[in-house]
């Protein structure tokens, strides 16, 4: 029982001692740590870069990459440091001719990053490639318009008068591929879904690419919004631009089509008599065709939903 007891006692420590201990080990972890950070170590850090070139005269085409992998050597503190960004600005990769770039191989950074790292040795980078995607700056002035059949109509309602932009033209500018895919007159359209109202609003223009920007960027949109009837109609048939030494009979003179039309022009604007149906046969190849004939004379804003199909033989 006195052993038991001796060992009891060993193990028996007041609040004081217990203080002491603690503080023993905090010194000790203290040291251990202050001590580890002044080895030597090799690890793979992640660094950001700035991407150094003219700005005024060029931009990207795609986001350019944001950081770079580089497997280093270093005293542990400067590793730290690093890790945990702490005076650690980013890498700059300098771009003379940025539009002539396109990849930089991996192997070729040390040159460049080597003496922005005083105090690491960079043994490797990880990244294989960082590419690139830079373009010169370009802008020229586009005229805007609204296609309703871009616009999201509820069932049953459509434009009914003309639309208005303001301001209608505006200057865009953006990568040098891209604006010269941007045609003279763009499309404005909206989000908005099932409209069926009159619409007064402002609408921001959007572009076909994050890059590409324009001045205003914004425009003010109104036009007239009403409920469209239905109507179903026929019509005699004509021929246009027949070949020389061509007779294609028709299987019928008159054709059946349907169209939709706002409401409120029904009855001023519908007229039978102005409406033609056509074909058009220039630059068509000798056989048997199916063709759609075209609608002409219809009221404003008038859409055509359906229409009958015409076979031909010549």
């Amino acid at each position: 029982m006195s052993v038991l007891q001796s060992i009891g006692n060993l193990l028996r420590f007041n609040k004081r001692n217990w203080k002491a201990v603690v503080l023993c080990l905090l010194a000790s972890t203290v040291f251990w740590f202050f001590n580890a950070l002044n080895k030597t170590y090799t690890t793979t850090l992640t660094f950001p870069i700035e991407w150094q070139y003219n700005t005024d005269n060029f931009i990207p085409v795609e986001p350019l990459p944001q950081t770079v992998k580089i497997n280093v050597t270093g005293i542990g503190w400067s590793i730290l440091r690093h890790n945990f960004g702490v005076k650690s600005p980013a890498l700059v990769i300098p771009l003379e001719r940025p539009n002539e770039v396109k990849k930089i191989v991996g192997s070729t950074l040390p040159a460049w990053l080597t003496p922005q790292l005083n105090d690491l040795q960079i043994k490797y980078v990880v990244n294989d490639t960082l590419f690139v995607s830079i373009e010169p700056i370009q802008g020229k002035f586009v005229k805007l318009i609204i296609d309703p059949k871009q616009l999201n109509f509820r069932s049953g309602y459509g434009i009914s008068s003309t639309a208005s932009i303001v301001p209608d033209c505006v200057f865009v500018q953006g990568p040098a591929s891209w604006i010269a895919s941007i045609k003279n007159k763009y499309v404005v359209t909206t989000n908005n879904k099932k409209i069926d109202e009159n619409v007064e609003s402002v609408w921001p223009i959007q572009w076909p690419h994050e890059s590409v920007t324009s001045e205003p960027a914004r425009v003010q949109v109104s036009f007239q919004v009403q409920k469209l009837v239905l109507v179903k109609d026929s019509v005699k048939l004509s021929l246009v631009n027949v070949p020389k030494g061509k007779k294609p009979a028709l299987p019928s003179s008159y054709i059946h089509f349907e169209f939709l039309m706002p409401e409120s022009l029904h009855a001023s604007h519908y007229n039978h008599q102005q409406i033609k149906a056509g074909i058009d046969l220039s630059n068509l190849s000798p056989g048997r065709v199916t063709l759609a004939p075209h609608i002409t004379g219809l009221p404003p804003f008038s859409t055509v939903t359906a229409v009958d199909s015409v076979q031909l033989q010549w």
